[in-house]
């Protein structure tokens, strides 16, 4: 992302465990101020990483995370609260948000 400031999407999906922990990725945040869109959609990230995200300031419009795991409900607050004009919050399948009581068969 340092090399590409001007990039406005990312999608990293299905990205297993360990494969986006990495410190350069949430560095590079700070390097990409015209991000508006972000897809870790099935993937395993981490309150870090959205947090990373929130403090670079971004112009995000879409964040989706999708049967994502890894992630709290406080790395999302984090996100809404400082990144106020996210239009598309996708959380669709995200575990700790489902009541197994009212899951679909």
């Amino acid at each position: 992302m340092m090399n590409r400031p001007h990039l406005v999407s990312l999608a990293l999906n299905d990205m297993e465990e360990g494969a986006i922990f990495c410190e350069e990725l949430v560095d590079s945040f700070h390097h990409a101020g015209g991000f508006r869109s972000l897809d870790f959609s099935g993937s395993f990230i981490w309150d870090g990483l959205l947090t990373s995200v929130a403090e670079a300031n971004v112009p995000l419009r879409a964040l989706f995370l999708s049967h994502a795991s890894g992630f709290s409900f406080d790395g999302i607050r984090n996100i809404v609260l400082k990144l106020q004009g996210i239009k598309v919050l996708d959380l669709e399948a995200v575990h700790f948000l489902t009541d197994p009581r009212h899951e679909q068969t």
